[in-house]
């Protein structure tokens, strides 16, 4: 049993790089000009988000196949979901958000562009689009790992 957790990461690790070489390839068929147009551009950005989200959910399997044998009922961790997990949708959602640059820019001058920077940021090319990747990687894994069986505890009180 001593090669049983070299596997199961083995086995995660040809998972991912099947999910990283299939995104690749898949993006380079979409990337030619009638694909582009038979696909639309948001259709390959969702794509390259689920591909993302997937690998998050990839790393955080093992968490959960832990707690499928645990007994309990199912239980959420709410703070984890709202205080990671809302941010990095809000963020994995900025490439599919479109406004014209002149929108943005009276968004951007407006007590909206507080709201709206990391959108408008990644539209107008700014520095934030290459963590953007990394922020669906940890939204599939906050997701995952957010997940746990409560245990039916009784409380005692001693005196």
């Amino acid at each position: 049993m001593k090669g049983k957790p070299w596997l199961r990461y083995l086995a995660t690790v040809l998972l991912i790089a099947m999910i990283v070489f299939l995104r690749a390839y898949v993006e380079s068929v979409i990337e030619t000009e009638d694909h582009m147009r038979l696909f639309g551009a948001w259709k390959y950005i969702i794509y390259g988000m689920v591909m993302c989200i997937a690998i998050g959910l990839l790393l955080g399997a093992e968490h959960l196949f832990g707690e499928i044998k645990k007994e309990g009922k199912w239980e959420l961790n709410l703070p984890k979901i709202i205080l990671l997990g809302l941010p990095a949708l809000y963020l994995s959602l900025a490439d599919i958000v479109y406004m014209p640059i002149h929108l943005l820019e009276f968004v951007n001058n407006s007590p909206l562009g507080v709201i709206f920077d990391p959108w408008i940021a990644i539209a107008m090319n700014r520095c934030y689009t290459e963590y953007i990747t990394l922020i669906q990687v940890l939204l599939g894994y906050v997701v995952i790992t957010s997940f746990y069986k409560g245990s039916k505890r009784v409380l005692t009180h001693y005196r």
